[in-house]
């Protein structure tokens, strides 16, 4: 009975949604081939099924209609960040890197660990990728969200439950994860929170996010679509995510007109008034204390040793040769969160334009998610 009405809640989703109705017939008959219903933990296979219909659910749904709201409860989540964020939910749960993902761990029927997860709340939906990783493991989760993003993980956690209403046996929001009620911790917060998660909950496993940034290596000979992909990698989401790049390294005299001419889009960034307030309280400070900037008219380059740069400001600094590079990239290892070249000409770099991109198998801090819930 269980599993009947199951594939009837599928079928009446795919139905509404017209034209998907052969798609889901196609999904249906895999489904029903793969898929055994267990008395209390649902099969690893049925797992990786239910996250693909997850995603074509959220790929179809017209979310146009929540923008408002959510802009409204947190006004830098604007619609290129919202729809940025929606597209890379989309991207971990595209069918086939779900399958060549999960093949590659031991994934077990069920796990019996409950995991809690607090999340951070500087760019939307920042902890999806965990939230997708516990549904493929297989555990149960008590969420903490962060008061910055209260309303776009609930929404699509309601998509989830509507494919699968099981998930809302494994699943429970709360405002407060006691250390008794949980197994592992996984959280993600600035420095002093990450101190205090990390004592707090010192007994049991951890995975543990602090501040990072992204950074950058320019070799001078960039073309200009080059040059428009490393502009996205520093500005969407306004600059606030672990993935922008917020210092760039570029050769002696370096002149950064031609980067300017490519990337003029970014003014937009100043209809948002506290990007806007930000830009003007960093060029007031460094002008009236006399210090050298270049404008670009939305945000500022300044020369400094330093990685983590203000909101609006990137940060730059001089190299003379790779090995004198690579010595300084190497000083801030533990603050970067990647590093991105053209083409990926740099060492273990990611090409321009694809750090807003990452894949189901892109962990934060290089740390395995997956493996670490498996070992649970």
């Amino acid at each position: 009975m269980a599993m009947f009405l199951f594939f009837s809640g599928l079928f009446n989703f795919y139905l509404y949604k017209g034209s998907y109705k052969q798609q889901f017939l196609q999904q249906f008959e895999r489904l029903k081939a793969t898929s055994r219903i267990m008395d209390r933990n649902m099969d690893r296979n049925h797992r990786i099924e239910t996250l693909k219909l997850w995603g074509a659910a959220i790929k179809q749904k017209d979310w146009s209609t929540f923008y408002d709201a959510i802009q409204r409860s947190n006004p830098w989540f604007n619609v290129d960040s919202v729809e940025l964020a929606l597209s890379g939910v989309c991207r971990y749960l595209d069918p086939s890197k779900l399958d060549q993902w999960s093949q590659s761990y031991q994934l077990k029927t069920g796990n019996t660990g409950t995991v809690g997860l607090i999340l951070a709340g500087n760019i939307p939906l920042v902890g999806i990728h965990d939230f997708i990783c516990l549904v493929a493991a297989g555990n149960r989760a008590k969420i903490k969200l962060s008061s910055q993003d209260q309303i776009l993980l609930p929404l699509l956690y309601q998509e989830l439950v509507n494919i699968e209403p099981r998930i809302k046996e494994f699943f429970s929001f709360t405002n407060k994860i006691s250390v008794g009620e949980i197994d592992a911790i996984i959280s993600t917060g600035s420095d002093n929170t990450s101190r205090y998660i990390k004592f707090y909950y010192q007994d049991i496993p951890q995975i543990i996010r602090s501040n990072r940034t992204s950074v950058a290596v320019i070799k001078g000979d960039e073309n200009s679509d080059q040059l428009t992909e490393l502009g996205a990698d520093m500005f969407s989401y306004f600059g606030k995510g672990c993935r922008n790049i917020s210092k760039i390294w570029v050769p002696p005299s370096y002149d950064f007109t031609k980067y300017i001419s490519n990337n003029r889009r970014f003014t937009k960034l100043l209809k948002n008034s506290k990007y806007n307030s930000n830009y003007n309280y960093q060029r007031a400070l460094y002008r009236t204390q006399g210090m050298e900037y270049i404008d670009t008219g939305y945000s500022l380059f300044y020369q400094s040793k330093e990685v983590v740069s203000p909101l609006s400001v990137v940060f730059y600094d001089f190299y003379h040769n790779l090995d004198q590079l690579n010595a300084m990239i190497s000083l801030e290892k533990e603050k970067t969160q990647c590093i991105a070249s053209a083409e990926g000409w740099f060492g273990q770099s990611y090409p321009f334009g694809s750090l807003q991109k990452p894949d189901i198998w892109d962990y934060a801090d290089n740390l395995d998610t997956m493996t670490f819930l498996l070992k649970l």
